[in-house]
């Protein structure tokens, strides 16, 4: 069985309710195996399967917490056959998984926007670590390991997996690209998926982006289309749950 796995520490349990509440409505809660990151949240969840990886995570400094992810993630790859990793915040509206499955790739991200910026300029297109698919393969473990080896210098696995996406691409080929404003500048997408060009005929780095018009980072209405709303808001919790509760996606 597929996992969909998120982390929580005690500053987010209600969006962590949230979430589950989400996977419930779409029949997909045996799914989900939350990492409790600290004692409180691991007392406060006990109506789903978690699994305990306490730490401290010291100031702003997040680089710890991130190689801590990966190390997890790298460790369910030796238990689970296929694994997605969610943010609490990916607010999940209709099941997925067929579509990613039908892909047939190690790897799969949905669309950031513009960071980092090197890797924006690059290609025009940015990978989003709050939701991704992985599998229990050669090159899924390859990749992690990797990135657990940039994160130590990046401090930031958003600009660590970018990078070494970035690294081992020529691009991506793209259906029909379309141009979303943000900001100051505008970042590639399509209505199909996207997949990488390799470097050459020996490398197996083979990643699919999925549609953002389906899995959203800049949302301003949930259409019936939305598979995955994964909004841009604050970090707080008053934040998130004001963002999802303007979308009529916040149930806690």
């Amino acid at each position: 069985m597929i996992r969909i796995v998120t982390f929580c520490n005690k500053s987010y349990v209600p969006v962590l309710k949230n979430w589950l509440l989400a996977l419930d409505k779409i029949g997909l809660k045996q799914h989900a195996l939350v990492i409790t990151l600290d004692n409180e949240t691991h007392d406060a969840i006990d109506f789903c399967d978690t699994l305990h990886r306490p730490i401290a995570v010291e100031g702003k400094n997040f680089s710890g917490l991130w190689q801590h992810r990966l190390e997890i993630l790298d460790e369910l790859l030796q238990s689970y056959d296929e694994i997605i990793h969610s943010d609490a915040d990916a607010v999940w509206l209709r099941n997925p998984l067929p579509m990613i499955s039908s892909l047939n790739s190690n790897i799969t991200f949905t669309q950031g926007t513009v960071w980092p910026h090197d890797v924006h300029t690059l290609h025009g297109v940015v990978l989003c670590c709050g939701l991704f698919y992985l599998n229990n393969s050669s090159e899924a473990r390859h990749f992690l390991k990797q990135v657990r080896k940039r994160v130590e210098n990046d401090n930031d696995d958003q600009i660590s997996v970018n990078r070494e996406v970035a690294s081992r691409i020529n691009g991506w080929q793209i259906k029909e690209p379309l141009q979303i404003p943000f900001r100051e500048t505008t970042f590639t997408t399509s209505k199909e998926v996207m997949r990488s060009i390799a470097k050459s005929e020996s490398d197996d780095l083979n990643i699919c982006v999925l549609p953002h018009h389906l899995f959203p980072r800049l949302v301003e209405t949930i259409s019936d289309d939305v598979y995955i709303a994964h909004p841009l808001s604050g970090k707080t919790l008053d934040e998130k749950a004001q963002c999802l509760s303007e979308l009529g996606i916040w149930w806690s």
